[in-house]
């Protein structure tokens, strides 16, 4: 039940997360005395620009997404093929036990690149 708010809120003990066309505030804790703990001030410092910012994100998504039928435009690749090379990824990931972002990453700047540029079956092995 946290209250909406439009985006000329000022209110600087509320943390403010955008859901659609809504902001909704949340109370903070009270700033702590320690002198390392900046997390509050720094939220409570940004929440201006919060709006901002997820604008400039969704705008950001908008142009740089992949589309979701560029695969439609490889005429040496299908859908299949994407999938073993997704699935022979997995398998170093987990071999070599890193992060669950760098599969995301990979994965996203392998879109990225046969959406871009059209390449053979044998340069995808």
């Amino acid at each position: 039940s946290n209250p909406a708010v439009d985006n000329t809120s000022k209110d600087q003990n509320c943390c403010h997360v955008i859901t659609n066309n809504m902001i909704i505030v949340t109370p903070i804790k009270e700033k702590a005395n320690n002198e390392n703990d900046n997390h509050d001030a720094l939220v409570s410092s940004s929440t201006p620009y919060v709006v901002d910012i997820y604008n400039n994100f969704r705008d950001r998504e908008r142009i740089t997404s992949v589309r979701p039928n560029y695969l439609d435009f490889q005429p040496h690749i299908n859908n299949q093929m994407r999938s073993m090379l997704i699935d022979w990824l997995v398998e170093v990931h987990l071999n070599f036990k890193l992060l669950p972002e760098t599969l995301y990453l990979t994965v996203n700047i392998l879109d990225r690149y046969l959406a871009r540029k059209e390449i053979s079956r044998k340069k995808l092995q």
